[in-house]
């Protein structure tokens, strides 16, 4: 079953996602199949939602019932920003699909602009 904030996140309600989260959504519960909404965000390449999910939370690791993370999920359907997003984030790189991590994938396809570590 679909939580609000799955229907917010589906909708690219950006406005909706952050109003949810801030009243206490909790990012990490699962839909019949498994989907969190950082699953959502980034199937459906909303890089922003995917940035306030990740701030508010939202658990990177978790898997659906095909066992994509969020990182395999956006190397399987080939979005490169969104790799560099999560990638941006903090997200384990290692958390790639199948038989390549998500930075062997990207050593086949270049990414420029990504911003340095952030210092502690």
């Amino acid at each position: 079953m679909w939580t609000p904030l799955h229907v917010a996140v589906k909708n690219r309600s950006t406005n909706k996602v952050r109003l949810l989260l801030r009243h206490g959504a909790d990012p990490n519960i699962s839909e019949d199949e498994s989907w969190t909404s950082l699953h959502l965000a980034v199937d459906s390449g909303d890089e922003g939602i995917v940035k306030i999910l990740l701030e508010n939370g939202a658990d990177p690791k978790s898997e659906n019932i095909r066992g994509d993370t969020p990182m395999k999920l956006a190397v399987r359907i080939g979005n490169e920003r969104m790799v560099k997003t999560l990638l941006e984030k903090g997200v384990d790189p290692s958390l790639g699909y199948g038989r390549c991590t998500a930075v062997e994938w990207l050593k086949g396809h270049p990414v420029t602009g990504l911003s340095p570590p952030a210092r502690a």
